[in-house]
């Protein structure tokens, strides 16, 4: 995708965000957005087919962002814990430094399926080192269940933490999350 367009698309994504803090993502219109980000509906048709294409842009971003952090995390883990501590770290923060937003898209019914393909791509990360991560003791569970213990409770936990409050901060704080997965 070239410079241009990529620019493009985060002007209207960023357009769309700020909409979400006045209204909910169904009341949200197309024209609303383009007007927000001062664009033509010819130039929002050219980069979305419509709003749904958007949302899942918005959220694959911040997919791709938590991946790229735990790939790079992965690459240079120092023990045998550590994967599974950084994979939670990462996600765990990430999610509450983007708490308004993913609150806010969390309502849509079309937020699920970035939480699945993030559970399916933590689920792939933990299988590729589950040799050095699964403690001695649960050596006979089968590595895929291990895989998708973990990775299902990760992604399990995450909307809860989204559900809560902001005023009330966050359910758990970093430490207690990683403990919970100790």
């Amino acid at each position: 995708m070239d410079s241009r367009r990529s620019r493009t698309k985060h002007i209207i994504a960023k357009a769309f965000i700020s909409l979400l803090n006045e209204k909910d993502y169904d009341s949200v219109r197309i024209i609303e957005i383009c007007e927000k980000a001062m664009l033509s509906k010819v130039t929002f048709y050219n980069n979305f087919k419509n709003k749904r294409q958007l949302l899942n842009y918005i959220l694959l971003n911040f997919e791709d962002k938590i991946k790229k952090e735990i790939s790079e995390f992965s690459s240079r883990r120092q023990s045998t814990k550590d994967a599974i501590y950084g994979i939670v770290k990462i996600t765990y923060r990430n999610i509450l430094n983007n708490q308004d937003m993913l609150q806010k898209l969390l309502l849509s019914r079309n937020a699920s399926i970035a939480f699945l393909e993030l559970r399916d791509f933590i689920y792939v990360e933990i299988l590729k080192n589950v040799n050095s991560l699964q403690p001695e003791d649960k050596r006979k569970i089968p590595k895929e269940y291990f895989a998708a213990f973990y990775s299902g409770a990760i992604a399990s936990i995450l909307p809860m933490i989204l559900t809560t409050s902001i005023d009330k901060g966050p359910i758990l704080d970093e430490s207690l999350l990683v403990k919970l997965f100790s």
